[in-house]
């Protein structure tokens, strides 16, 4: 059976692990949410879980990066809420 776009996107990003308990770290810090948005697009939206955590924006950044390396990706839309800099980071990521 073949992956669908969201799920290898969300594969990839369970990836990238906590380097002492060995987690998903970006799950460890966020809600994550992937959507197909067709033609290649996708997004993923990030509810962060502590509204300070300083670790968001690059965070962020890994995401779309690990998320345009998924097979059928070929533009990524992060967005983050519930973050201090959520404004700032959408602006930088989403050009």
């Amino acid at each position: 059976m073949m992956q669908s776009v969201e799920e290898r996107v969300l594969d990839a990003l369970k990836r990238l692990k906590e380097p002492v308990s060995g987690a998903p770290l970006l799950f460890l810090e966020a809600n994550v949410n992937v959507r197909d948005l067709g033609g290649g697009a996708v997004h993923i939206l990030l509810v962060s879980k502590n509204p300070y955590s300083a670790s968001m924006v690059s965070l962020a950044e890994a995401a779309k990066s690990i998320a345009l390396k998924c097979e059928g990706v070929r533009r990524v839309l992060v967005e983050v809420r519930n973050h201090v800099m959520a404004d700032y980071v959408n602006m930088r990521l989403n050009p």
